[in-house]
C-alpha cells in the first residue's frame, strides 16, 4: 500500500464522454486507480494506490512519498469494515489532518458539473505518521461528522461517484479525485468471491 488528482485537469476521467474518448479515459483510469484485494482467514483488506494531483506542483511518479493510500479492510464472517484508513505524504501538516469530500456530477446543459456534498467536508484527525506515511483510520468505518453527526464513511463512499482527498504540506494544498466506480465494482466483487469463498477454498 502507498499512496492526490486535482479534478479540473482530469475532468475526463470521470465525466460522461463520447464512447470512444470514454474507452480511452476508463483505460487510464483504471491504469492509475486499480484497486487490489489481499484476503488472510479474517477477512480481506481492499486498497488502491494514487499517485497525488497536481495542485500547482507536478507530482514525481519515482517518490513515494507522493501517493495516497486507502485501504478498507472487511471482517469476513460479518462482511462489515473493521477500518477504513487513508494515507497521505510523511511531509503533510499532521494538525490539519485529511480531509474528504463527496461529490457527484450533474447534467449542466451540454456539460456535466460538479455537485459537493451539503454536509461539507469530513475531517479526519492523523493519528500517525512515519518514515513513508501519515495515516488516518477510521475504526469500523463510521466516525463522527459534520455537526457531530455519525458519518458511514463506507455507505457513502458506495453511493457517491467521486471523493476527494485533501492535505496540506507547508502552505501548499494537495487534492486527489478518486473514482468510487471503480471502487464500488472492486468492492462488490470481493464480496461476492473471496470474502464469499469458504475458508480454505480460495475463489477462482
Amino acid at each position: 500500500m502507498k499512496r492526490l488528482l486535482y479534478l479540473i485537469p482530469f475532468t475526463g476521467l470521470f465525466f460522461p464522454l463520447p464512447a470512444q474518448q470514454e474507452s480511452k479515459a476508463e483505460t487510464m483510469l483504471r491504469a492509475t486507480q486499480s484497486w487490489k484485494s489481499n484476503c488472510m482467514p479474517k477477512g480481506c483488506i481492499l486498497s488502491v494506490d494514487i499517485l497525488r494531483g497536481n495542485s500547482g506542483h507536478t507530482p514525481d511518479p519515482n517518490d513515494l512519498r507522493q501517493y495516497i493510500s486507502i485501504a478498507v479492510a472487511v471482517d469476513r464472517l460479518t462482511k462489515n469494515p473493521s477500518f477504513i484508513m487513508f494515507e497521505v505524504d510523511p511531509r503533510a501538516n499532521k494538525d490539519d489532518g485529511i480531509s474528504l469530500t463527496f461529490a457527484h456530477t450533474v447534467p449542466d446543459g451540454k456539460s456535466w458539473k460538479l455537485v459537493f456534498d451539503e454536509e461539507g467536508p469530513l475531517d479526519l484527525s492523523i493519528t500517525r505518521c512515519d518514515e513513508t506515511t501519515c495515516n488516518a483510520v477510521v475504526p469500523g468505518g463510521v466516525c463522527k461528522g459534520p455537526g457531530d453527526r455519525g458519518f458511514d464513511v463506507l455507505a457513502r463512499m458506495q453511493t457517491d461517484q467521486h471523493l476527494l482527498v485533501t492535505y496540506t504540506r507547508g502552505k501548499q494544498v494537495f487534492r486527489t479525485a478518486v473514482s468510487l466506480g471503480l471502487f464500488k465494482e472492486a468492492y462488490q466483487k470481493m464480496l461476492d468471491t473471496e470474502l464469499a469463498a469458504p475458508l480454505g477454498k480460495p475463489s477462482r
